[in-house]
């Protein structure tokens, strides 16, 4: 009864950690924390129409993809990617599932608890405005947990046919049931079933956005198992790391092709986490997977990562600093005085850095002194 079901024929080490899994989520988590800024800022410096680079670091209004709507599902595809070599590394130390569901349900609880301490009013300790759901931390939590699921209970097989279910059932909700006043197939921001349900269930706790949470988390299940399958793979010691990234690359495009396919009947939606988004931003996500980890674990470049080490491993902290620290006045008292010999372009590029490089060297810091906020 204690023992997980088998994932694969032949397992590496769980003590295994890759370099490329923390180099991708800290190149995810970079454009979290102000890297838009200055990659937009460093295009208006060297070219003045730089109109695309900006469109990319805003979301679509409502149907289709841009970089920016990326962000969020491969953070939460990086904790699918993540969860199959904690779960054996805690099971190394102690195989009873009792104990690794202790830490499962406490990770999810702080995961909630941050998630509304950035978004959902927490901090003004008011329950009359705080919003219970309306975060990235707490849709991993929602996806990470229904991934633990399947990871724990299931068997391969069964874990794929799970996610297409969970795909095929949330296409269903959306095709035949309609939203009071509404008819079957709505998709339009203001008669999709999604956001109804959000009110009918949270009511005045709702964050009153376009965004859909509680029918969504089937999906947010969804892009996290995406993940969990790519952990998956990598853990196999009989595979070479060639064969991984052909796989991984394999498998990105055809979810890429498959949600085109699907598309003019099931259209790309981030804010309602459709099947045929989660299929695009997951595919995306294999492919950025296969391409980081190729070049730092199978070819060895890996200096040029330190980079984005720094911050993917410690992402909890690097979120929860950006969105509750004054980390844009402590770059101001150290960079506004540069103004005086700036100007244009540079002055915008300078401000636009600053934040990035404070919050950077503060995860350095961190690090080196081997502290990690994690959950």
């Amino acid at each position: 009864m204690n023992n997980i079901p088998i994932t694969g024929p032949s397992i590496a080490t769980p003590s295994v950690r890759l370099t490329s899994i923390d180099a991708l989520r800290g190149f995810d988590m970079l454009w979290i924390t102000g890297g838009a800024g200055v990659v937009c800022a460093l295009a208006r410096l060297i070219c003045p129409d730089s109109s695309f680079f900006r469109e990319q670091f805003e979301h679509v209004n409502w149907v289709g993809m841009r970089f920016e709507d990326l962000i969020m599902p491969l953070f939460m595809f990086l904790a699918g990617v993540s969860l199959p070599f904690s779960v054996a590394s805690r099971l190394a130390k102690n195989p009873s599932k009792w104990h690794l569901w202790g830490h499962i349900l406490k990770r999810i609880l702080l995961l909630w608890i941050f998630g509304m301490a950035v978004q959902g009013n927490l901090l003004s300790w008011n329950p009359d405005n705080w919003v219970y759901y309306s975060n990235t931390l707490q849709a991993i939590a929602a996806g990470f947990l229904i991934a633990c699921l399947f990871h724990l209970y299931a068997s391969l097989r069964w874990q794929y046919i799970g996610a297409a279910l969970l795909l095929l059932i949330s296409w269903a909700v959306y095709a035949w049931i309609p939203a009071p006043g509404r008819l079957a197939g709505d998709y339009t921001e203001g008669g999709n079933i999604a956001i109804w349900i959000d009110h009918y269930l949270m009511g005045n706790h709702q964050d009153g956005t376009p965004y859909s949470w509680i029918f969504s988390s089937l999906n947010f299940g969804v892009t996290t198992m995406l993940g969990m399958f790519a952990g998956c793979l990598l853990r196999r010691a009989d595979w070479s790391g060639n064969r991984k990234t052909l796989w991984l690359a394999g498998a990105g495009t055809a979810a890429i092709l498959l949600s085109l396919c699907w598309a003019p009947f099931h259209p790309i939606i981030k804010h309602i986490w459709t099947g045929s988004f989660t299929l695009l931003s997951g595919g995306i996500s294999l492919m950025l997977l296969a391409l980081f980890y190729w070049v730092i674990d199978v070819k060895g470049f890996q200096r040029w990562s330190y980079f984005f080490v720094v911050i993917g491993s410690n992402a909890i902290a690097a979120y929860m600093l950006n969105s509750i620290a004054p980390i844009g006045q402590l770059s101001g008292r150290l960079f506004n005085g540069l103004d005086h010999w700036l100007s244009g372009g540079t002055k915008s590029l300078v401000h636009a850095a600053g934040p990035v490089l404070v919050l950077w060297l503060i995860l350095w810091l961190l690090r080196r002194h081997k502290i990690f906020l994690k959950v």
